[in-house]
């Protein structure tokens, strides 16, 4: 939590000094009664505080106080693979912890390009965090890794950085071209659904909606065999070569987790 504030800081100081003025004018004015603009004032007061609060408490509760990064939604949902790949845009918290879940074959791949992830938050956030694992860059077109030569590959809040439908079933497509024909991927993101917006307020924005990311799939050549809600907050797509069907795939659509 206390790095996804760190990143968007520039956001929440504007929030708070908005805050501040609207009660600052609430103060001085407190002797006039209270008339439409002080209500309106009032009002964006507590919009904006709630929006400050509930979005750290959530961003904590999706990252820090649910089963994210415990593993215990994951090891349902693929057989263990011995060749694997994650993809992420700088900021990697998962690679160490599949690491120790699956001690295979393993490569971090940052898939950072400056010209599809434009935001500002996500350079900050290059900028503070120091990976573990050493990974390796890709040019924005191809992933460095062969044809149907990896078992799995796992993309965790990264790929919502590509803010071009282009850009995203660019990916998509080419995590297929790597994976085996039985391989999976997992895709873990935010959506931009009622949840998230009711504590993310406009940021929720920044999240792609449900459909935008089953037609990048579609497009990229994947279906998604699995569906699961690790909290409230964040969604799990697993992904096969759309060819495959969803054989073998334990449990059902839609299983929460923490």
């Amino acid at each position: 939590m206390a790095r996804v504030a760190a990143y968007n800081w520039p956001l929440y100081a504007v929030a708070m000094a908005v805050a501040i003025a609207a009660v600052a004018i609430q103060v001085r004015f407190a002797g006039v009664g209270y008339g439409p603009a002080r209500v309106a004032v009032a009002t964006a007061v507590g919009v904006g505080m709630w929006f400050i609060g509930a979005s750290l408490i959530a961003t904590w509760w999706a990252y820090d106080g649910s089963a994210m990064f415990r593993w215990a939604w994951l090891r349902p949902l693929l057989t263990p693979p011995r060749r694997w790949l994650t993809l992420h845009a700088g900021v990697d918290e998962s690679t160490p912890g599949l690491r120790e879940l699956y001690p295979g074959d393993s490569r971090a791949i940052d898939v950072f390009v400056a010209r599809t992830m434009p935001e500002a938050s996500l350079r900050r956030a290059r900028a503070r965090f120091t990976p573990e694992v050493a990974a390796e860059g890709w040019d924005g077109r191809r992933l460095p890794a062969d044809d149907a030569s990896v078992d799995a590959v796992f993309a965790f809040f990264a790929l919502h950085e590509l803010r071009s439908d282009a850009a995203r079933t660019a990916i998509i497509a080419e995590i297929r071209r790597v994976l085996t024909s039985d391989g999976s991927a997992v895709v873990v993101e935010h959506l931009r659904d009622v949840a998230n917006a009711i504590v993310y307020g406009p940021g929720a924005w920044h999240f792609h909606a449900r459909r935008t990311w089953l037609r990048a799939f579609s497009a990229g050549g994947l279906e998604v065999v699995r569906e699961v809600r690790i909290n409230v907050f964040v969604r799990a797509f697993v992904l096969r070569h759309a060819c495959r069907g969803v054989g073998g795939i334990p449990g059902t659509p839609g299983d929460g987790f923490g």
